[in-house]
């Protein structure tokens, strides 16, 4: 009777799980450069075939494996001829395999996206900033929304033993200089500086806005993009003095 049952369980066939993590999340139609490698991370990928559904467009070149047996590297070719939509990709576990590791089949659907020209900002929903000494600051700055920065900090126990080459990776001399945000060094001041910055989104207005002409290059809203066409352009110019 034992043994009936676990032949009963290796004929049933697994139910296919979602990849654990994908990157990148997204990506894009319209680039210069079609080849695209998008990292998978799910059960076993390592012995598993992963197919595509046809799309138009679209090319899958094929799998490739890495050092982890979880990870895997999907490489296709996006033609301009494809349009934004959803890749399908799914795999196929050997029942030897899937036996003895119990690996288990995956499904992935990938985006495709459409190139835009317009700003698109993680942060229009929000009225107010608040940040630590970080990047966040400035890229907040196109919005001209009250920014709170937050100095009452508690280092790990590895950035007080090193504390000064820690000190050393921070801009501590320009976050300094800030002159539209609102500094915080003690938490209990905080719910008293989101409220005021929330009724008085104006006050340092001009301040942010001169903040924003002097930082900031651009507010196209294609920042992405644009690295990326720089990256194209020089990994191309390598190529043709390679040649």
């Amino acid at each position: 009777m034992i043994l009936l049952a676990l032949l009963s369980v290796n004929s049933v066939k697994a139910i296919p799980s979602k990849a654990w993590n994908v990157a990148p999340p997204h990506w894009f139609v319209g680039f210069s450069n079609p080849v695209l490698e998008i990292i998978v991370n799910a059960s076993e990928i390592s012995a598993a075939q992963v197919f595509m559904k046809e799309y138009k467009g679209v090319e899958f070149v094929g799998k490739k494996s890495s050092a982890n047996r979880h990870i895997a590297y999907l490489q296709i070719k996006i033609t301009p001829e494809a349009k934004p939509g959803f890749l399908e990709f799914y795999s196929d576990v050997q029942p030897s395999w899937n036996r003895i590791r119990g690996a288990r089949n995956f499904k992935l659907r990938y985006e495709l996206k459409a190139r835009s020209s317009k700003a698109v900002l993680p942060y229009k929903i929000s009225d107010v900033l608040i940040s630590d000494i970080s990047s966040t600051i400035f890229e907040f700055l196109p919005l001209n929304r009250p920014i709170i920065q937050v100095e009452c900090l508690k280092l790990r126990l590895r950035h007080r033993i090193f504390n000064k080459r820690f000190k050393r990776k921070l801009d501590l001399d320009r976050m300094q200089e800030l002159d539209f945000v609102y500094k915080v060094e003690s938490p209990s001041e905080l719910h008293r500086c989101i409220v005021f910055s929330s009724d008085h989104p104006e006050e340092m207005s001009k301040l942010r806005k001169e903040a924003h002409d002097y930082y900031l290059f651009d507010n196209n809203g294609k920042s992405s993009i644009m690295l990326i066409e720089e990256i194209e352009k020089s990994l191309a110019l390598n190529e043709n003095c390679n040649l």
